[in-house]
């Protein structure tokens, strides 16, 4: 995407220092309340100071695109650095679109060493309550 400065040459928009994705699965009962205050506390004035702007950018991925039956990607090129949570719960756990799509995105990150993902409890949506 690119945007004109007042003189009218074109330049290209930066990415952001840090893009959080938090992804969700539309039936989870907590899912919305947790991505919701992720994006609020992350969202605000408070890291303003961080990118410069109106607080750090948080996507969210909670529905599934009608062309292909999955959640949006995550853009890795979005930001410097780009990060995604999972929440994981009863609903995610029980649909094999999302858990293959979690699983491409955990295999993403470690083949491209972009990170690690760790649970935070795995509990009874796996089977281990």
């Amino acid at each position: 995407m690119a945007h004109s400065d007042q003189a009218g040459s074109a330049y290209a928009k930066p990415p952001a220092p840090f893009v959080l994705n938090v992804v969700w699965h539309l039936e989870s009962s907590a899912g919305r309340g947790i991505a919701e205050h992720i994006g609020h506390h992350l969202g605000t004035d408070r890291y303003r100071n961080v990118v410069g702007g109106a607080g750090l950018p948080v996507l969210f991925r909670c529905v599934k695109e009608p062309t292909s039956g999955m959640p949006a990607t995550v853009d890795r090129a979005a930001g410097d650095a780009v990060a995604a949570v999972v929440l994981i719960d009863q609903a995610l756990a029980g649909d094999g679109d999302w858990i293959q799509y979690v699983q491409e995105l955990a295999g993403t990150v470690e083949e491209q060493a972009l990170g690690t993902d760790f649970p935070l409890n795995r509990g009874a949506a796996w089977g281990k309550g």
